[in-house]
């Protein structure tokens, strides 16, 4: 992916914005796919890596959930004794400043 940006051209969104992260970042990381932005996220501490079910007790698993702004959730689901099955959004714990 490229763009022009003040006369010069740049090849990614990270170069573009030279560690800047802010709202056009991450405008230009969407155009990549809203996976590659997550990733994004995830690898750099926005977002939380894994959540510990406060049922179980086990790391929740991050799927697929239609019908929401954001796509991804944390999801526990357990059957037998102890049968649950929780939710939390991607975005909880989100972190506007490093």
């Amino acid at each position: 992916m490229s763009g022009e940006w003040d006369g010069q051209k740049y090849y990614s969104p990270a170069e573009w914005m030279k560690g800047e992260w802010n709202i056009f970042f991450f405008y230009e990381s969407m155009k990549l796919g809203e996976n590659a932005c997550l990733k994004f996220c995830l690898d750099n501490g926005l977002l939380a890596k894994w959540y510990e079910c406060p049922v179980c007790g086990e790391r929740m698993k991050l799927v697929d959930r239609d019908g929401t702004k954001v796509r991804k959730v944390w999801s526990c689901r357990k059957r037998g004794v102890n049968a649950h099955q929780i939710k939390r959004a991607v975005r909880k714990g989100f972190r506007t400043a490093i």
